[in-house]
């Protein structure tokens, strides 16, 4: 599968140390080189 997308949003659940879950929203760009390629996330 190809996106090409230019951001990333997504909620996920982490396991805290006290062993319940939390929401966590993650948000993101991806940097892509002159030739399109994606190099950092």
């Amino acid at each position: 599968m190809i996106i090409k997308k230019k951001s990333l949003e997504a909620e996920i659940r982490m396991r805290h140390q006290d062993g319940t879950y939390v929401p966590v929203l993650l948000r993101g760009t991806i940097t892509r080189a002159a030739g399109g390629e994606p190099v950092r996330f």
